[in-house]
């Protein structure tokens, strides 16, 4: 029931009105190949210097974005909702993943770091 509940309230379309300055962000950062020192997008301040803090997130917005509109980006924010509920709601899957994580750091050379396990 919880689960039909997650999917019911995560499938729609956006309304976040940051979503359009994410989307110009990712696409100046994708077309220029760099992060932006300076403001690009704010009419008063316009050159200004600018730290970019979410220039990850804004790339990958743009990207899910270009390969299907909003509607790609709707379906990610639904998969990545159902994602958070299996992992607060299934300690095993829990627990490998973070067994996983492990091995990943381990194989990059960071043996003695550990993800927390979870009883």
């Amino acid at each position: 029931m919880v689960f039909l509940l997650t999917l019911t309230m995560s499938v729609r379309l956006l309304s976040d009105p940051d979503l359009g300055s994410h989307l110009k962000g990712g696409k100046w950062i994708v077309a220029h190949q760099s992060v932006p020192e300076n403001d690009i997008s704010t009419y008063t301040v316009s050159g200004n210097e600018y730290i970019d803090i979410h220039w990850f997130f804004q790339v990958l917005v743009f990207g899910v974005y270009s390969l299907g509109g909003y509607k790609a980006l709707s379906l990610t924010v639904t998969l990545l909702a159902l994602l958070l509920f299996i992992l607060l709601f299934f300690p095993e899957f829990k627990r490998k993943v973070s067994q996983e994580f492990d091995d990943i750091h381990a194989a990059a050379g960071f043996p003695g770091h550990r993800t927390p396990h979870y009883a």
